[in-house]
């Protein structure tokens, strides 16, 4: 682009801007990026009466639009020297770029097993050029199946979501190609590993969770999942419990009771067995507290009232015996029910050392 230099511009030094707007500044357009500037002299030569530019400058601006949406872009560039000032103008368009998808997926349950039904997503693929949409998702699972071709509109997007169940142990590859509304694709693929037998998963949890020594702890191995023998997920019919102190329990319930009768730190390990002999075990630390003088509302008997007294006797809040949060050294006043005696005395000894 150009402009003119008036016939009465002095002369001297001049000063071009330049910048890219979203409309005239005029009309509180605003700029894209900062502004460009350069400098020019303006002389003239006897007996011309109109300036000219001596060595006019070679000046070029460069503007990134690397984020634009496709639209009508314009460039304003005003000059001026002494008060006196020249603008043009350069419009021009953009055009939305082509620019192919990203093919990703993901699957569960995570271990695969024969005939065992797989979820495979392809939520994780995003189109990439603007305003785009993907169409078709293409799934080939590397078992000799028919691909799987799920097809959509921009306006009705295809489901990314689809199920496959292998019939044979072994390892494949399932490769996901997917399809834009500009008949752009992309494709990525996952190497799977089918396994004829999974087995069950063993976990655990206990209450409360402070074990006390000469206090009953309870022991739920409801959170361990059957496994996979390629036909059904076979029941768990064995809980092998070793509590870390030398005693080994067996029980065919998830659930079991165990009473430490010294204080320390014990690896507890539970091992499940399913009806078709299929196990599995998981191990876990637990720290079991001295119990503390009956009464004292130092409840957990580390040596001082802290927040992790207060805790205990809030947990049992409101309880008596019998009941599921019932806990005998939160009953500090010793009247078989954990009230607000058993809370005030607490916070009355909060921070001292018993």
């Amino acid at each position: 682009m150009s402009f003119e230099i008036p016939s009465n511009a002095p002369y001297g030094t001049a000063t071009v801007y330049a910048n890219m707007y979203t409309q005239m500044p005029i009309h509180n357009g605003y700029p894209y990026c900062p502004e460009k500037v350069t400098t020019l002299m303006i002389m003239t030569e006897n007996p011309k009466p109109s300036p000219e530019i001596q060595n006019p400058p070679n000046f070029e601006v460069k503007f990134s639009l690397s984020t634009a949406t496709p639209g009508s872009y314009s460039v304003y560039v005003t000059t001026c020297y002494s008060g006196i000032e020249v603008a043009n103008t350069l419009t021009f368009a953009v055009q939305p770029q082509s620019v192919p998808p990203i093919a990703d997926f993901m699957y569960w349950p995570s271990v695969v097993g024969v005939n065992l039904t797989t979820t495979f997503d392809a939520s994780p693929s995003l189109p990439q050029g603007y305003d785009d949409v993907i169409i078709k998702y293409e799934w080939d699972f590397g078992d000799g199946t028919p691909q799987v071709i799920v097809i959509g509109t921009p306006d009705n997007p295809p489901n990314p979501i689809v199920t496959h169940s292998f019939k044979q142990q072994g390892n494949y590859t399932v490769t996901l190609k997917v399809t834009d509304n500009e008949g752009l694709t992309a494709q990525t693929s996952k190497k799977i590993i089918v396994y004829s037998r999974i087995p069950p998963t063993a976990d655990f949890t206990w209450s409360p969770q402070i074990a006390i020594a000469g206090r009953t702890v309870t022991f739920d191995g409801g959170l361990s999942r059957p496994g996979w023998n390629g036909m059904v997920y076979p029941p768990i019919v064995r809980y092998i419990w070793d509590f870390g102190d030398g005693i080994v329990q067996e029980t065919q319930s998830s659930t079991v009771y165990h009473i430490y009768q010294n204080a320390g730190n014990y690896t507890v390990r539970l091992t499940v067995v399913d009806v078709d002999g299929m196990q599995d075990s998981e191990t876990k630390g637990l720290t079991v507290l001295s119990a503390p003088p009956q009464g004292s509302p130092d409840v957990d008997g580390n040596g001082r009232v802290d927040m992790t007294d207060v805790v205990i006797v809030l947990d049992a809040f409101g309880s008596t015996p019998g009941k599921p949060n019932w806990n005998p050294i939160a009953d500090i006043n010793m009247d078989y029910k954990v009230d607000m005696t058993d809370v005030i005395i607490v916070l009355d000894n909060f921070g001292k050392y018993v």
